[in-house]
């Protein structure tokens, strides 16, 4: 077994379960949305609160990655089958993670709410460390 496959088998069920972690909290800031109460696990506000506009991002962006998770469990039931195309299928996916990650970014970081919750934002970015590992391993891999 090739280097690669190996660390991509470690790096896969890991993703699975952060991934799986990931939508259990969506799920619960939609409810914390749809109860009026603000956001709290996945992006505590800065002091004064998300304007009207962040909060549509961000929300646009938990969607997002709702189907996102859905379609990279179907990558991974497909990369464990030996399906054709699957790893093009999860890189594919891992791209999208990245774009949204990154959009995250530009909503949270100027807001000043990493200053205001570093513990929570600081795990968050942890839990990105073997997202962006799998994408890394899914572009050098060779196969398709």
């Amino acid at each position: 077994m090739k280097n690669q496959d190996r660390i991509l088998k470690a790096l896969l069920p890991v993703t699975l379960l952060i991934q799986g972690l990931h939508l259990t909290a969506l799920i619960i800031e939609l409810m914390n949305l749809l109860a009026g109460r603000p956001l709290q696990l996945l992006a505590p506000s800065p002091t004064p609160g998300w304007t009207p506009s962040q909060l549509r991002v961000l929300t646009a962006l938990g969607s997002i990655d709702t189907i996102l998770i859905l379609v990279f469990t179907v990558f991974a039931i497909r990369l464990y089958q030996g399906k054709v195309g699957a790893r093009r299928l999860g890189l594919a996916v891992m791209s999208f993670f990245q774009v949204s990650a990154l959009a995250y970014v530009f909503i949270v970081v100027p807001s000043g709410a990493v200053t205001v919750h570093p513990l929570t934002y600081a795990i968050i970015t942890s839990c990105y460390v073997p997202v962006a590992m799998l994408w890394v391993n899914l572009i050098l891999q060779k196969t398709p």
